[in-house]
């Protein structure tokens, strides 16, 4: 709080127990705190928010959650601000002011990223300090069960249309399904093709984000954790 002084200290949400702005050890210099800083000496800034990596896995549970928030949630939030211009903010870390307006809403840090360019015409940056979630012991089933709520919040914050097609963003059950509906060996290959370059593409999405090597569990957890069970939320949790 002493770096970013009394006129940007009310605009910091702390991360929460399970999230750090460095790999676990001694307290680094990461420059989570000093990057906040220099965001917001921009007058146009009104909110700061970083891509979130997964580390810590002990268990191949934990290694879904880990995979799943650095190659999916993290690269998307980078792809959607570089390439389509569009803001997403994670509540994991962000900062800005007014957090009581949005006290009573489920997907508060969505909300928060769409009234800062619409209401307060403001940017939202991107940080490219990552911050990292921190997942040990987690279960298979703990994994998807989280996942599958996440997707009622999905199916109520996007248009139908969005929702239906978030599936291209794992081409691998789509090539599956091509080559069971036309058997041959060139639909195999590509089916075969597309599965590979999916396991390559995460895991080096993965392995950019985090400060410590990947191992080679990552690989088949690909395939796992971009399953599209995670997409049967609406069925099982219709309320909260």
């Amino acid at each position: 709080m002493r770096l970013l002084g009394w006129r940007h200290a009310h605009r910091l949400q702390p991360p929460p127990g399970r999230v750090r702005s460095g790999p676990p050890g001694p307290p680094p210099r990461d420059g989570y705190l000093e990057e906040i800083v220099a965001a917001f000496e921009d007058p146009s800034v009104g909110c700061v928010t970083h891509p979130v990596a997964g580390l810590g896995e002990k268990t191949f549970g934990s290694l879904l959650d880990n995979l799943h928030l650095s190659s999916s949630a993290a690269a998307g939030m980078i792809a959607a601000k570089h390439v389509a211009d569009r803001d997403i903010v994670v509540g994991k870390s962000m900062a800005l002011g007014g957090f009581f307006s949005v006290k009573d809403v489920l997907a508060e840090d969505y909300v928060i990223g769409q009234w800062v360019t619409r209401k307060l015409g403001k940017r939202v940056v991107l940080a490219h300090t990552p911050v990292f979630n921190v997942s040990l012991r987690k279960s298979v089933d703990a994994f998807f069960q989280r996942y599958l709520r996440w997707s009622v919040i999905h199916r109520t914050a996007v248009s139908p249309s969005t929702y239906v097609a978030q599936a291209l963003l794992n081409p691998v059950p789509l090539a599956a399904l091509g080559a069971l509906i036309h058997p041959s060996a060139l639909t195999g290959l590509a089916a075969l093709a597309v599965a590979l370059g999916k396991v390559w593409v995460d895991v080096a999405v993965f392995r950019a984000l985090r400060p410590r090597p990947v191992t080679w569990r990552a690989a088949p957890a690909v395939l796992v954790s971009g399953s599209p069970a995670t997409g049967w939320g609406e069925r099982r949790w219709p309320n909260f």
